[in-house]
């Protein structure tokens, strides 16, 4: 991330928007994993007011297409000339404009949520999974309280899927063989990896993902298909 000399009052004013900023509606459908998701103009509208309010403006830049990839850069500007600065590289399904038009969007939507904080307003996918729990709930004997907190790294639902939504993240990053290879066998997918099988099996295979994430387990074998060999420069003797 890059960030002007001073952020002082920018940090100061984003305090605050966070505090106004309300959670994306959910008002866009997946009939591919019959869900529902924020789409970008939901984000836009869940955070223009409290941005412009404070004196916060938002500036995102598609770059050039490169090796298959193109760059969003998104810009957090404040009105006392101070600013933050961070790039996302993604990876094209498609080289074509349909397929850049696409990933800009994608890029965009999570370029903005993650700079000033929105989050969707229901963002446990289990719920979008099984949309008749709540009808039945109401017509069955109370229950005693589920399990507050889940045994592993990541001790509610919430954040097993904010991790597994960052991996998939991950995954798309990844330039060549060696990068894909590297992320899938360290201790911190591996340790996600086993959470997920036992407390959300169906997450790998799409349950819950947002619209424009593929299946997990699809993208694995595509990415070890497609990405290029490392290719390293051996040093100079």
């Amino acid at each position: 991330m890059e960030t002007s000399s001073e952020i002082k009052e920018l940090a100061a004013a984003l305090s605050k928007a966070q505090g106004q900023i309300e959670g994306a509606k959910k008002d866009s459908n997946n009939p591919h994993f019959k869900s529902r998701y924020a789409d970008l103009a939901s984000v836009w509208d869940a955070c223009r007011e409290a941005l412009a309010g404070n004196g916060l403006s938002v500036v995102q830049c598609p770059g050039p297409c490169a090796q298959n990839q193109m760059e969003m850069t998104t810009m957090l500007l404040h009105s006392s000339g101070q600013w933050i600065r961070e790039t996302l590289t993604i990876p094209l399904q498609k080289v074509d404009a349909q397929g850049y038009g696409s990933a800009t969007t994608y890029a965009r939507r999570y370029a903005l949520s993650a700079m000033v904080g929105v989050a969707p307003d229901d963002d446990d996918g289990q719920a979008a999974s099984n949309p008749g729990a709540n009808a039945a709930a109401n017509d069955a004997p109370r229950q005693p309280q589920a399990r507050q907190q889940l045994d592993g790294p990541f001790r509610t639902k919430t954040a097993l899927k904010q991790a597994a939504d960052n991996f998939y993240r991950d995954l798309m990053g990844c330039g060549d063989q060696d990068m894909l290879t590297g992320l899938l066998t360290s201790p911190a997918t591996q340790a996600l990896k086993a959470q997920l099988l036992r407390d959300w099996p169906g997450y790998m295979n799409g349950e819950g993902m947002p619209s424009d994430f593929e299946c997990i387990n699809t993208l694995v074998k595509r990415l070890q298909k497609e990405l290029p060999e490392s290719d390293q420069m051996e040093a100079a003797e």
